[in-house]
């Protein structure tokens, strides 16, 4: 069962955005939306500008990948 699911999504990406609410305005990177609770835990990781390439470079994503596989 999946406890937990993150979405990552960049500012200037029009591919990877938010996926559980609408894009927040202004764009705050680090900063995730409120949702709701329940199972999977929903989280929006919000990075800075960037493509859809820039994933690859983004700190946080490894961050957040280096956290769930710890979990």
């Amino acid at each position: 069962m999946t406890v937990q699911w993150t979405n990552v999504a960049a500012a200037d990406d029009p591919i990877g955005r938010t996926v559980f609410v609408p894009p927040p305005d202004p764009w705050e990177p680090g900063v995730g939306p409120a949702l709701p609770g329940g199972a999977p835990q929903l989280t929006e990781l919000l990075l800075g500008t960037g493509g859809h390439g820039s994933y690859w470079t983004a700190r946080p994503v490894y961050e957040k990948l280096a956290e769930l596989i710890d979990a």
